[in-house]
Formats: C-alpha cells, sequence, structure tokens
C-alpha cells in the first residue's frame, strides 16, 4: 500500500475507535487509491462503505447538461 492509503486507514481506524455509529468521510485525491483503500478498510471490519467519484470524468460518453 502506498503512503495516503495507510494513513487513510489509520484514521478509518481511529474514526472506528471512537465507537460512533455516524458515518465517516474520507477524502482522498485523484490517483491516490480510494478504491483499494475502501476495500482494505471494509474487509476485515465486515463494515458497509461507499465510494464515489465524479462519473462524468471518467466517462468520456457522460452526457454534459
Amino acid at each position: 500500500m502506498r503512503r495516503p492509503q495507510i494513513g487513510a486507514l489509520h484514521s478509518i481506524v481511529g474514526y472506528w475507535s471512537y465507537g460512533l455509529e455516524a458515518p465517516g468521510i474520507v477524502v482522498m485525491p485523484t490517483g491516490t487509491g480510494k478504491t483499494e483503500t475502501m476495500i482494505a478498510s471494509r474487509c476485515p471490519a465486515r463494515r458497509t462503505c461507499a465510494r464515489s467519484c465524479p462519473g462524468d470524468a471518467l466517462d468520456p460518453t457522460a452526457r454534459t447538461g
């Protein structure tokens, strides 16, 4: 794993350690491995996660307007 991913995982585990039920938000720049980070965080904890990204930026056929 890369440094941004490890840092994000530490933040996620730290948030979970408080026992809060509210969803948390992890913000990572483009190209830092958000998908891998969310998969890695979800697997051992068996928690649900959602990942979002601007679809129009990834899909050249997406409509604009």
